[in-house]
Order: C-alpha cells, then structure tokens, then sequence
C-alpha cells in the first residue's frame, strides 16, 4: 500500500475520482495506484506529485507497516498529521 499517497490525498481533500480527472486517468487507476497494485509511469507520478503538491519519491513509498496508535489514534506524544504533514512537505 502506498499510504503516503492516500494521506496526501486525504490531506489536500483531493478523492480518486477527482485526482484521475485532474492526471487524466480513471478512478480505478489511481485506486490501484494506492493500493501499490500497479505503477504509474514515471511521467504519470510526476504530475501526481505536481496535483498534490507533494515530494514523489515520498508519494510513491511502499508502506509495509504502519507504526502503532492508542485508542486516541495518537501515537504517544506525537501529533501524526503534522509529522505526516511535514514529512510530506504538504502542510497546508
């Protein structure tokens, strides 16, 4: 899974639907793009990456696991949407 495209993502309020009108692609594309079933080619992530504003070799990291979360959805001493945020140079 490429969770830091889907954060991105959820971060910009940008739905598939609206990121494949933007590059030019259908939903199900970016969907599997998401999900780390397929790849773009490069050309396709640069322009993703110009959409979201965001860093591309970022964008398009496999993410194996994702560290752990209280029950809060914070993890311990640690505010995730900004370190995410600043990770992805995407904050708004």
């Amino acid at each position: 899974m490429r969770l830091n495209l889907k954060i991105a993502m959820q971060l910009r309020g940008v739905r598939v639907v609206q990121l494949a009108a933007r590059v030019g692609q259908q939903p199900y594309q970016i969907s599997n793009f998401v999900q780390g079933h397929a790849d773009p080619r490069p050309e396709l992530r640069r322009r993703i990456a110009e959409v979201l504003d965001a860093d591309e070799a970022w964008l398009f990291q496999d993410v194996k696991r994702v560290p752990p979360f209280s029950r809060s959805g914070r993890k311990r001493g640690h505010e995730p949407s900004v370190e995410i945020a600043e990770a992805a140079n995407v904050a708004g």
